[in-house]
């Protein structure tokens, strides 16, 4: 039995399609099991309270004039749970946004790699979910607290649908896949600022770069470039940008913002861009397949250009929040930042790969030996510090569990206490996965923004009482 086990664990680690699902599969299961300990904070109230006040039409326009544009997500957001007094759909919407994502990994994936097996096609979404999940900058945002989910990792699987639907029209040019495509790219544009930025800076690198090479303008890319530019403008003139901006007054500083964007480029290259290489070389065999079934050999950039659109797009990023709040952009956004990363790496990766094949005849191949090497050190970095690892840590050591229980106590108690002072006790049990203590943490001063966005829900002041001079929220 022992000797079978080992003989299929060995054949896992040589065929990529049993390996990334499965690798997928357990990396994912943590994320959704400890979804039922989840519960809403900071902003989930804000939301829920301003459409109480106001109607759900008058919110939006409220938000528009005070908070910015984000009339997608916004939207949404009006209408969170807690707008009926409901908690425990909180512990299905992480497991919804997981799922969507998925979804719209698969979608894509499945019209770009049509020549492939359904097991090749999974185990190409694996890859990616593992590259993702293996150093997503802050899991809570991206999964567990409502507002990130639904502002940014929401975002990313709309403009995968957006990159499907399109990749879909230019095959079987049918305009319903486009008028698809321009829906999802409108959606996606409304969620947050970070996707304006990506899909600007592309858009516009692709389209000239075309144009120079070829001499061709392709009609259907100028338009949807259009109809980005047009929302995009609409979303970022909301006069409640401006209002949101005169809370944090920044000088701006071009030179440091230059160099501080330099210096994080270079810390986060390093940083992000070794497991993709792994996976990549693990994956060349595959790559080359691709390559060989590639009817249309314009889909991949002279690799100087992308590499150069790879720079561009993420010091583009980048820089938008050294010059806008002289730090590193909050990680929620680097969420959406490393995705895009990833996947503009793995575009790279294919087209040099492509280039060195078809200029000089230089094929890279990997042996069964290699490729099973490459494969345990795969799985070991799969369960090393990683998001994976701290979600089985919080689910099995029972911390997210304790941490569920103190939250319900605590909003029993303030939906229950007639007072309209109560000083609810301190947190002691705050699972990283589920909990963030920047946005999530209560304190003593009734006038920090997380203390009144509850107080406003719950018609009371609140303010939080740690256990000992040490333990604070």
């Amino acid at each position: 039995m022992i000797r079978k086990l080992k003989a299929i664990f060995a054949s896992s680690l040589l065929h990529n399609a049993t390996l990334f699902i499965v690798l997928a599969v357990v990396i994912i299961l943590p994320f959704l099991l400890i979804s039922v300990y989840n519960n809403p904070a900071s902003d989930d109230f804000d939301f829920s309270y301003r459409t109480r006040i106001y109607s759900f039409f008058e919110v939006q326009i409220w938000r528009f004039n005070h908070e910015g544009g984000r009339c997608f997500s916004n939207g949404l957001l009006s209408v969170n749970p807690l707008y009926f007094d409901n908690y425990w759909l909180f512990k299905v919407i992480p497991i919804l946004v997981i799922i969507l994502f998925v979804l719209s990994l698969h979608f894509l994936f499945s019209k770009v790699l049509e020549g492939f097996s359904k097991s090749k096609k999974w185990s190409v979404i694996g890859f990616i979910i593992y590259l993702y999940l293996f150093q997503l900058p802050e899991v809570c945002s991206a999964f567990y607290w409502t507002t990130g989910a639904v502002t940014y990792q929401m975002s990313i699987s709309l403009v995968l649908f957006f990159l499907g639907f399109l990749y879909q029209f230019k095959i079987q040019k049918k305009i319903l896949d486009l008028l698809f495509s321009i829906l999802f790219l409108i959606l996606a544009i409304g969620c947050n600022e970070i996707v304006i930025v990506c899909l600007l800076v592309t858009g516009s690198f692709i389209l000239g770069y075309r144009y120079f090479k070829y001499r061709k303008i392709d009609g259907i890319l100028v338009f949807l470039f259009i109809c980005a530019l047009g929302v995009s403008i609409f979303e970022l003139i909301a006069p409640g940008n401006h209002v949101r901006s005169m809370t944090i007054p920044i000088k701006h500083q071009v030179l440091r913002s230059i160099v501080q964007t330099v210096l994080h480029c270079i810390l986060y290259i390093l940083k992000w861009t070794p497991i993709v290489l792994i996976g990549c070389l693990f994956f060349i065999n595959e790559i080359n397949g691709y390559i060989g079934q590639l009817k249309n050999k314009r889909f991949f950039m002279n690799p100087f250009w992308s590499f150069g659109l790879l720079i561009l797009s993420f010091y583009a990023c980048m820089f938008i929040g050294f010059w806008s709040i002289n730090q590193i952009l909050p990680n929620r956004v680097l969420n959406v930042i490393y995705f895009f990363y990833i996947f503009m790496t793995l575009y790279c990766v294919i087209g040099l790969v492509s280039y060195y094949q078809e200029k000089y005849a230089i094929t890279i191949t990997v042996d069964r030996k290699i490729r099973a090497l490459l494969g345990v050190i795969l799985v070991i970095l799969a369960f090393s510090d990683t998001p994976a690892f701290n979600a089985y840590h919080d689910l099995l050591t029972g911390r997210a569990a304790r941490y569920d229980k103190s939250i319900n106590e605590r909003f029993t108690l303030l939906k229950n206490t007639p007072q309209k002072k109560i000083c609810v006790p301190a947190l002691l049990d705050k699972p990283p996965t589920l909990y963030n203590e920047i946005i999530m943490g209560l304190t003593t001063d009734k006038n920090n923004w997380k203390n009144l966005e509850l107080s406003l829900y719950y018609n009371k002041e609140i303010t939080v009482q740690p256990s000992d001079s040490i333990i604070v929220e």
